[in-house]
């Protein structure tokens, strides 16, 4: 998948997902190959869209502070 299918399939703009994508491999959550994204780390990632989301949860699932 190219970024600028990814980025249409979400409603985004390709240079939004590059740099996404980009933060994500920082972390080493994922890495990317051509036309693919591994997934290397899946907790980390799910915390991500987590706190991106404004669900701020530790990786166990449990909200942070309950």
């Amino acid at each position: 998948m190219t970024q600028r299918a990814l980025a249409d399939a979400v409603g985004s703009t390709r240079e939004t997902v590059a740099r996404a994508l980009s933060a994500l491999r920082e972390a080493g959550a994922i890495a990317t190959q051509r036309h693919r994204i591994v997934l290397n780390d899946p907790e980390a990632l799910a915390a991500e869209a987590n706190r991106v989301a404004g669900h701020d949860q530790t990786l166990s699932g449990r909200a942070a502070g309950a």
